[in-house]
């Protein structure tokens, strides 16, 4: 794709960015699932893998490691199945953070590191200049 060119996206895709900023893990879940059971395009599968990544580090936060290390790997393997930079996101640079993330908390059962609420958790960089939502 040539850089600069905008892209466009449903506004519920930038509405799960903005939850995922501010680390509302559930609702993420809540707001782009609902797109994800609409889609039958190409897409379809990273909108998947993004609410598994966004559960993950739900899970991480309420304590349940099992939980967030398995949504992690399955987030893994859809979104790259794409191109690094996918609508805007940077879906790669999420899978990478996530995994060092958690191979520095989650190394073995028993010695987590537990969740400290403020601690920096991964981000999901999106070009969000070149996104422009669906007219509908």
């Amino acid at each position: 794709m040539p850089s600069g060119e905008i892209i466009v996206v449903d506004k519920r895709y930038l509405r799960f960015v903005d939850l995922f900023r501010t680390h509302d893990f559930f609702e993420c879940h809540e707001v782009l699932e609902e797109l994800w059971l609409e889609c039958r395009g190409p897409e379809r599968k990273y909108y998947q893998g993004l609410i598994q990544a966004a559960v993950s580090l739900y899970h991480y936060t309420r304590g349940n490691y099992v939980g967030a290390r398995s949504l992690e790997r399955l987030s893994r393997e859809k979104i790259m199945q794409y191109p690094p930079v996918f609508l805007g996101g940077h879906g790669h640079r999420l899978i990478d953070d996530m995994r060092t993330f958690f191979d520095a908390r989650l190394r073995e059962a028993g010695n987590e590191k537990p969740y400290c609420p403020g601690e920096p958790l991964p981000e999901f960089h999106v070009e969000v200049e070149r996104l422009e939502t669906e007219i509908s």
